[in-house]
């Protein structure tokens, strides 16, 4: 296994160095908006702190697609966006890069943190720190890692919490710090929740491990307190509509929801679980393997199953799209890959069963094709096929340099592109957007302005609008 354990620690450096030039090129699939949300409330701390003539409420988020208004707004608790802040006194273009590069290696460092504090603990016979290794190469944690969203955030301080507490005695210091790390991280995110049901896979009794599984009951009541009154105390402040959707669902008639789309549940585990035919692979190693490692891959596989059901009942079928609401799923399959790879690879030693040498090039094939597509999605930019698909910073500077009478960096509000949306070119120009009224604005070449509004220069995306007169 030294050999395998040497391939993963090279392939984990390869990611992270892919990561971290993606913070250098544009924003791409998936969920392009969500990245350009979230670094946008960033960047909205850092013009409200340093440009805007008003501040209100200065660490409560707001939003860049500010519309007509100031758009403080009810979201996730803000730590990343907080963390990501500072590094615009950089400038639109180099703060954006900086706050994505330290962001990313954040992850990457919190990830070995964590991988510290697992080291010598199994979960159901599987050695957790070499399973979680894993996390930024296989599951849907891989695809988030390298993503300005809070997801792999959340999910990895609440592991990391988790940790803490695993052995059967735990010193006042690692409780108080796991305490901490869970509670930030479901403020994060609350999805990251479904990491929980790993307390319940302790190698102790029933009574040992319920008695531990309340250790989380203060995290969930501080994160709850936020997503209740936290929320509706923002809400109360917001003066345009709302962006970021919170609210109760009827847990049953979201599972229903969710499980009346067979063929978008299909998709889901073949595809978007972040290893393709996951499903099939698992019913493979579960034929192939010892009867002790079955019981143990079946354990994981119901935690699974239930962790999938958890996040339907909070968001129904709408869980298809917001794939990363099931980040907690990582390392679950992080456990189960490592587990599978452990004990194939040794039985197929022992008994040389040809069908189980198959299957560990089966297993490493669907984790490289993984980690491929993974990688060449953050780095397809660079492709000359590609280019044009994107609007590059150097567009914007150009026309910035080429207007100064444009009121750049006074924390002007901007008519722009798809307002309503999300600000795809606020965060480029480092400007708020969406106004209706205003008399300046951007827009894409794609995206003719309104009347009343015309072009005064362009580049290859880009038009900069002057509009004389007011258009509702």
């Amino acid at each position: 296994m030294r050999k395998l354990k040497n391939v993963i620690w090279i392939v984990f450096w390869l990611r992270c160095v892919s990561a971290g030039l993606k913070a250098f090129l544009p924003f791409d699939l998936p969920h392009i908006w969500r990245q350009v949300d979230t670094l946008g409330v960033s960047m909205r701390y850092w013009l409200r702190w340093t440009v805007e003539p008003e501040l209100r409420w200065p660490l409560v988020p707001a939003v860049l697609n500010s519309l007509d208004g100031y758009s403080l707004m009810p979201m996730e608790f803000p730590l990343l966006n907080l963390i990501g802040a500072p590094f615009f006194a950089l400038g639109a273009t180099s703060g954006r890069n900086v706050a994505m590069l330290f962001v990313f290696s954040l992850y990457f460092v919190l990830t070995l943190l964590c991988v510290r504090t697992w080291q010598g603990k199994k979960v159901l016979n599987s050695e957790a720190d070499r399973a979680f290794l894993l996390l930024p190469l296989i599951g849907i944690s891989s695809t988030f890692i390298a993503k300005f969203m809070p997801d792999y955030l959340s999910m990895i301080l609440v592991l990391w919490g988790v940790g803490l507490i695993w052995n059967d005695k735990v010193r006042p210091a690692r409780m108080a710090a796991s305490l901490v790390l869970m509670t930030l991280g479901l403020l994060v995110k609350p999805t990251a929740v479904t990491v929980f049901l790993l307390l319940l896979m302790r190698d102790v009794n029933w009574i040992s491990k319920f008695t531990r599984s309340l250790w989380v009951i203060p995290s969930l009541l501080l994160a709850g307190l936020y997503y209740t009154v936290g929320l509706k105390w923002i809400a109360s402040l917001q003066d345009t509509p709302g962006l970021f959707a919170v609210q109760a669902r009827a847990p049953l008639d979201s599972v229903v929801e969710f499980f009346a789309e067979p063929k978008q549940v299909l998709r889901f585990l073949m595809k978007d679980l972040g290893i393709g035919g996951l499903p099939v692979i698992y019913g493979c190693v579960l034929w192939l393997c010892s009867a002790e490692a079955r019981k143990q891959l079946l354990l994981l596989g119901l935690a699974f199953a239930l962790q999938i059901i958890a996040i339907a009942a909070l968001d129904g079928s709408h869980s298809f799209i917001h794939s990363y609401y099931h980040i907690g799923t990582s390392p679950l399959i992080a456990l189960g890959f490592w587990l599978a790879l452990t004990e194939l690879k040794h039985n197929a030693e022992a008994t040389k069963v040809i069908g189980k040498r198959i299957m560990i090039g089966v297993l490493m094939l669907a984790a490289g094709a993984q980690i491929f597509d993974t990688m060449f999605f953050e780095l397809r930019s660079l492709s000359s096929k590609r280019e044009h698909k994107y609007v590059w910073p150097n567009e914007i500077d150009t026309l910035k340099a080429r207007n100064p009478d444009f009121p750049w960096g006074r924390g002007y509000t901007f008519r722009a592109s798809r307002a309503l949306a999300y600000p795809n070119l606020g965060i480029l120009f480092g400007e708020r957007e969406g106004s209706s009224t205003a008399e300046y604005g951007f827009y894409l070449k794609t995206d003719p302005p309104p009347a009343g509004c015309s072009v005064v220069d362009d580049s290859k995306s880009v038009a900069l609008v002057h509009c004389v007169s007011k258009v509702n």
